[in-house]
């Protein structure tokens, strides 16, 4: 469950258990459907489900060698979209 809690903000009666969990890098080449690379953007995005902790998308710029990377992905499943030149 989220809990939001303001800068200076003092909250009573919550306990969190914390885990350790492997993040993990996502990568890869986005290619249209002619094979050729993409330019633009690629999105990251937790897919959701009920009762899962739901992360902002996150947004790189597909770099000049036609690569992408998201760094310290936390486990989940999550929905990876390409956002060519131009947002089409």
């Amino acid at each position: 469950m989220p809990l939001e809690v303001g800068r200076k903000q003092e909250v009573s009666g919550v306990m969190i258990r914390f885990s350790r969990t492997f993040e993990a890098r996502v990568y890869g080449f986005p290619l249209n459907a002619a094979g050729e690379a993409l330019r633009g953007a690629v999105s990251l995005q937790t897919r959701h489900r009920p009762g899962q902790v739901e992360f902002p998308p996150r947004m790189v710029t597909v770099n000049p060698d036609a690569t992408f990377e998201f760094l310290n992905v936390p486990p989940g499943e999550y929905v990876l979209a390409s956002l060519p030149v131009g947002g089409g």
